[in-house]
């Protein structure tokens, strides 16, 4: 037992009834604060209280009773020992923890964790935990109907995610897995939503990678754990792998090429791309005139110099190939041939498809070569926007 007229003692005593770490608990995740909880139970050697047979109030909170609680803690206070101690600290820790509307509602039922003792009302802390995740958590099946909803559905929750951080992905399916073991559930389907929901992140290297997993999974080359720790623990390094190397989300060449042509068509040029403050412009003249960083895609090549270079695009963050084209004058991402503008009375572009690409028993031309005419032709809209972005 603690000796409270030792200065370490009370020590111990004042560090355990300390509020747990981070903010005081809403009442909105019980899984959240039995996470912080199990911590200082660990820590301060509470475990053995918490604990009813093979199952402990940390993790099976939903599924152990309120009458298995109050015969414990009744035969806790009676014994007087170290244990009641414990006990003591846990209720003053958990009443530093919570929030004041939680702290209100949990007040309004105080018989449930008082125990009179010798003739004075004893705070009991296991009974007021139970009472606190009764107050948040009930026994009906609601909660496991809600938490195996939320797993039939993890792949609308990795669309909601912004950068389809595969991280809290993982931290997000684990959480719903915990809500049902504390009310002594699982579930059947885990693997094939944790693979729906892993399809949906809008990394398109990680996807075929996801694919490239279930395709193992299916033919049986590749052994899943029933609760998808060792799959979850892999995506979660491969993502953290790319962020590192900055690799997520990276945008390939057709992708690249697609944002830069919406770009070109949203741009709208007139008052939008005037200088708003035109003082503000004529101070800067003062002190010299902006750099124009696409001065150079105007300047023709002259005699033998070469119509094809190399030059760093900030943007895009890598070397990019311009050709000076003729008909546009200006260096462009598409080469002198390739440009529908550089020969007068030449032949229509349709004359201009390779042989490969058209369909010699029907006449057609090929899906692919099709869609390059398509973004060859938004390219080459007037040229104030090809001016303006490499």
């Amino acid at each position: 037992m603690l000796n409270y007229a030792e200065k370490r003692d009370v020590e111990i005593y004042n560090r355990g009834s300390a509020a747990l770490a981070g903010e005081l608990w809403d009442g909105n995740s019980v899984h959240a604060l039995m996470v912080r909880v199990g911590e200082r139970a660990g820590q301060y050697g509470w475990m053995p209280m918490l604990t009813f047979g093979a199952r402990n109030l940390v993790t099976s909170y939903g599924d152990i009773t309120r009458e298995e609680v109050r015969l414990a803690s009744t035969a806790i206070q009676a014994a007087n020992d170290r244990r009641t101690q414990d006990s003591d600290m846990l209720f003053r820790c958990l009443s530093a923890s919570i929030v004041a509307t939680v702290h209100t509602k949990v007040a309004a039922d105080p018989e449930r964790y008082t125990f009179i003792i010798g003739g004075e009302a004893v705070l009991d802390g296991i009974c007021y935990l139970k009472t606190i995740i009764d107050a948040s958590y009930t026994h009906s099946l609601s909660n496991t109907a809600m938490a195996r909803a939320d797993l039939s559905s993890l792949d609308n929750y990795m669309e909601s995610l912004k950068d389809s951080n595969v991280t809290d992905f993982v931290k997000y399916t684990k959480s719903k897995l915990q809500e049902l073991e504390a009310a002594n559930e699982t579930t059947q389907d885990l693997t094939v939503n944790f693979f729906k929901g892993l399809a949906k992140a809008k990394d398109r290297k990680f996807r075929t990678w996801v694919q490239g997993r279930r395709d193992e999974w299916i033919a049986r080359r590749y052994v899943i754990d029933a609760n998808c720790a060792n799959f979850m623990e892999e995506a979660d390094n491969y993502y953290k792998d790319k962020v590192t190397l900055r690799e997520w989300m990276e945008l390939d060449d057709d992708q690249q090429t697609i944002v830069a042509l919406k770009a070109q068509l949203l741009k709208k040029p007139g008052k939008e791309n005037q200088n708003p403050n035109p003082k503000k412009g004529k101070k800067q003249g003062k002190k010299g005139d902006k750099k124009d960083d696409w001065a150079w895609k105007k300047v023709e090549p002259k005699g033998r110099e070469p119509k094809t270079k190399s030059v760093f695009n900030k943007k895009e963050k890598k070397n990019m190939t311009y050709h000076w084209c003729s008909g546009h004058k200006l260096w462009t991402l598409h080469t002198n041939e390739e440009c529908t503008k550089n020969k007068e009375g030449g032949a229509p572009l349709a004359d201009k498809t390779p042989k490969a690409n058209v369909d010699n028993s029907k006449g057609k031309i090929s899906k692919k070569s099709l869609t390059m005419r398509v973004l060859q032709t938004l390219a080459e809209l007037p040229s104030d926007s090809e001016c303006e972005s490499p």
